[in-house]
């Protein structure tokens, strides 16, 4: 048996393990587990792009089979094909694109850029909601009616039957936004903790994308601005518009924290400073709008280059 095989297939088992979590209890709540069901399928990627970024797609991808089939076994077929979806498929796929390369003028190998990988990454997510709101758009209300009466039934609201419905409403039309939002930063968490997993043990194909180097398409603004336009229109127009702008606004935020990667360069003690900005970050959530504004005015004012001391292109 080849050397690689026990570790493909311990990445896959690994992969079921961490989501059959889900599995414990309604919604993970009532078991010993606690809030904890619910987080730990939130790494289930990790085993998977671990063996892809370490033995390449076919090591991806295989695991990813395996994974399927064990939750096929545990959960039934839907709950495996939810994984696939949303787990497994992708994961194949930026494997697939991470390890992309190609010689320099220089002579050097030349990598996927970070900026694509974020940018497949916006599209998977912006395309998966398209999908799902065309398959609603038979039901009356469309997926904001399916979403806010799924609200009405699983949680509790105290009022008015009025000030009820003007409230699931009020959460359906940002949540597959929000929902989508999760995914972009689910996979780009997995994916980055995979890449450092391997880089410690050295058995990465590609070195670790540098974050400070991070350039969105030059056009997402101006589909960001439509879409921020469309929010404010009534019907469809403006479910699509408001989940599409809260996508976006999930990549502006990375190239913001690209832009604090680049003036944290200057900072003595960066990385204490560079982990207090996480935390910040992630224990109050509202920064992530100022680092949105941070990464759209980049491509503006050049603030890479003018807070870095040098260029945004590095």
């Amino acid at each position: 048996m080849p050397a690689f095989v026990p570790w493909t297939l311990a990445a896959g088992v690994t992969s079921a393990a961490l989501y059959s979590a889900l599995l414990t209890g309604p919604l993970g709540l009532t078991t010993p587990l606690g809030f904890g069901a619910l987080v730990v399928p939130y790494f289930a990627q990790i085993p998977l792009f671990a063996i892809g970024l370490w033995l390449g797609v076919a090591g991806a991808a295989i695991a990813s089979a395996l994974a399927v089939v064990v939750l096929l076994a545990l959960g039934g077929i839907v709950f495996a094909l939810v994984f696939l979806v949303v787990n497994a498929a992708p994961v194949v796929f930026m494997t697939h694109q991470a390890l992309l390369n190609r010689a320099d003028a220089h002579g050097g190998v030349e990598w996927y850029p970070a900026g694509a990988l974020l940018t497949w990454i916006i599209a998977i997510a912006s395309v998966g909601f398209a999908v799902l709101t065309v398959y609603f758009i038979d039901e009356p209300g469309g997926l904001k009616a399916v979403i806010a009466d799924g609200i009405r039934l699983s949680v509790r609201f105290e009022g008015a039957p009025d000030a009820v419905t003007a409230a699931s409403e009020g959460i359906a039309n940002i949540f597959p936004g929000i929902v989508a939002l999760s995914w972009i930063v689910m996979v780009v968490l997995n994916a980055a903790i995979a890449q450092a997993l391997v880089t410690h043990f050295d058995v990465n194909q590609r070195p670790a994308p540098d974050i400070a180097s991070l350039q969105l398409p030059q056009g997402l603004p101006i589909f960001a601005a439509i879409c921020g336009i469309g929010a404010f229109m009534p019907g469809l127009a403006g479910f699509l518009g408001v989940n599409l702008a809260i996508i976006f606004a999930g990549a502006f935020a990375f190239a913001g924290l690209a832009v604090v990667h680049t003036v944290a360069r200057r900072w003595p003690n960066r990385r204490l400073w560079l982990i207090a900005v996480y935390v910040f970050v992630l224990v109050f959530g509202w920064p992530v709008l100022a680092l949105a504004l941070l990464g759209l005015a980049d491509p503006w004012l050049n603030l890479r280059r003018r807070l870095g001391g040098g260029s945004s292109n590095t």
